[in-house]
């Protein structure tokens, strides 16, 4: 997250809420489904685990930043703050 950070908020701004969001659930989902391959276990599992959760924090880049930038383009000064903070509780709470 730390070293992907800037240019996948670059990206995001780049492309818009609606596709940013988009590739951040393919991505997760894509690595998900890489994870779950790897539980045949073995070295093959192993790296398998280990690229689908590669994928799937590249997905997350996505999913992490969407809500101060929906906040800034739907709700006015005052509600920001607040509907960041919900925002991020949600996606946590969804992850949970």
């Amino acid at each position: 997250y730390v070293l992907l950070g800037l240019p996948g908020l670059h990206a995001l701004e780049r492309l818009g809420l609606k596709k940013g969001l988009r590739l951040g659930a393919v991505l997760t989902a894509a690595g998900a489904a890489v994870r779950f391959l790897g539980c045949s276990g073995g070295w093959t599992g192993f790296v398998l685990a280990y690229a689908g959760s590669l994928i799937t924090a590249c997905g997350q880049l996505f999913t992490l930043a969407i809500p101060p930038l929906l906040a800034t383009s739907w709700f006015p000064a005052k509600e920001r703050s607040l509907a960041t903070g919900v925002g991020v509780v949600a996606n946590q709470s969804g992850t949970a």
